[in-house]
């Protein structure tokens, strides 16, 4: 049986120079990650992903997402639960942002992706051909994106914002 362990965000905050530990999850949310904690266990057996602890990482559109031994990797198998107990296996996709590790999951890279072309696509139809922005331009520019690239853009940039910068 794998070892599993989820722990609570902390904040720590410098006021008034001296520092103080927030405890950012409330008591409902406490009692929840219990409950989805122990569906994302079952789900990783059913599943028959290898881990040694499930850890939350993110809420995402009300699902609890647990990524398999978190650590300085780029990309985590994870399982992501939703209310009403439901399942399914996803990936995180982690960066770093000053202090903190910023988490993304799957389809959120699917999302940011598609909002990206389509912000492109508006570009190349606003310049219809001129310097080389087309329909073509824009699918190449969103498909070759690495996830790590993605990833990077997503910590910074809205898809729109990226959009312009990708034509400057």
């Amino acid at each position: 049986m794998a070892n599993v362990c989820a722990s609570l965000s902390i904040k720590v905050d410098d006021m008034n120079g001296g520092y103080h530990a927030q405890i950012v999850d409330t008591i409902r949310l406490q009692s929840l990650e219990r409950e989805r904690l122990t569906m994302a266990r079952i789900i990783a057996d059913d599943i028959e992903l290898e881990y040694h602890s499930l850890s939350l990482v993110k809420i995402y559109k009300g699902d609890y997402v647990y990524a398999a031994d978190m650590d300085g990797r780029f990309e985590h198998e994870a399982v992501s639960v939703a209310a009403d107990g439901d399942g399914r296996h996803t990936f995180v996709y982690s960066s770093k942002k000053a202090n903190e590790t910023v988490c993304f999951i799957s389809e959120e890279l699917n999302s940011w992706r598609y909002d990206f072309y389509q912000a492109l696509m508006k570009i190349a139809k606003e310049y219809k051909g001129k310097n080389g922005f087309d329909e073509r331009w824009a699918f190449d520019e969103a498909a070759c994106l690495s996830k790590e690239g993605l990833v990077e853009a997503m910590v910074w940039n809205s898809p729109k914002e990226y959009a312009d910068i990708v034509t400057m």
